[in-house]
């Protein structure tokens, strides 16, 4: 009996298609979930795809279909896979800005948040020191925050010179414009942060057409 070779090429279209979308929920829950279900994304339907019939060699290796324009199989599949890529390159791309801004965002709490306690502790040089040396471990975006208010107290930013103040009214007024000089530097690092990102991510380009 010969193979309807047209009809097994719609049978492995339509299967690849409903493949690939569970490949790409599948990826797209790597991004949200530590741990996926894997066989949730498994091939649920009942179609059944020769592809060997479309290798070289193979008895329809020559078959093309379509409705406006004939493909082959290999060039039937990547036409289903680059809208998949598109798709998930432009979550990326999302996702990895959510979350560098969010870092941004919680940098600046962090600073903020550092400022608010540090300011309860500005009676003597030996809090701060005892507050710096809390702190120092583990080297995070919260304890560089510390580092970075208290060091700003002192002369030429150096922990080891005298502070630059001897009453708490010039200690709020620094810390304040310390933190305010902070966030306007944090939101220029963060625009050319996110921009060069974005340069990075202009290179990656998929292709409308297969042609």
């Amino acid at each position: 009996m010969t193979t309807d070779c047209k009809e097994e090429m719609r049978n492995c279209i339509s299967k690849y298609r409903e493949e690939l979308g569970q490949n790409k929920a599948a990826i797209k829950q790597t991004l949200t979930s530590d741990k996926i279900n894997i066989s949730d994304h498994f091939y649920q339907g009942d179609k059944i795809c020769n592809k060997e019939l479309f290798n070289i060699g193979g008895e329809c290796q020559d078959t093309k279909y379509g409705i406006r324009q004939e493909y082959t199989y290999d060039e039937w599949k990547e036409k289903i896979e680059k809208p998949h890529a598109k798709d998930l390159l432009k979550m990326l791309q999302n996702e990895v800005k959510d979350k560098i801004s969010k870092s941004f965002e919680d940098y600046e709490k962090y600073h903020k948040n550092a400022t608010e306690d540090i300011k309860r502790e500005l009676d003597i040089d030996s809090k701060l020191k005892a507050i710096l040396k809390e702190k120092q471990q583990p080297e995070t975006d919260e304890t560089r925050a510390y580092y970075d208010v208290i060091r700003g107290l002192y002369e030429n930013g150096d922990t080891r010179s005298q502070l630059k103040c001897n009453d708490l009214d010039c200690f709020n007024r620094t810390i304040e414009d310390n933190l305010s000089q902070k966030q306007s530097e944090l939101a220029a690092i963060k625009d050319d942060f996110l921009d060069n990102m974005q340069n990075i991510f202009q290179h990656i380009q998929v292709e409308d057409s297969i042609f």
